[in-house]
């Protein structure tokens, strides 16, 4: 589900986390950088801080280069509002 249709549902304050397939991170670093930005953009689509918590949408996998992983936290921390 879009970030922005489950936020409209839920009664704030809450927070929610995830989203990000983890299969993301098999691919380029400006695939990694492009694919968190569109997530942390959906995420914030109001301009507002809404108690959203980044993450993958579930487990990494011991295959995964850890620098992709770094990666992803990086333009996590990063992205500006």
């Amino acid at each position: 589900m879009v970030l922005t249709k489950k936020l409209k549902k839920m009664q704030l304050p809450k927070a929610i986390q995830g989203n990000l397939d983890p299969a993301t991170l098999y691919g380029s670093p400006e695939t990694i950088r492009e694919q968190t930005k569109l997530m942390l953009d959906d995420a914030y689509v109001s301009g507002e801080k809404t108690g959203y918590i980044a993450n993958l949408g579930h487990g990494i996998t011991q295959w995964v280069n850890p620098d992709h992983a770094k990666v992803f936290i990086d333009a996590v921390h990063d992205y500006k509002i």
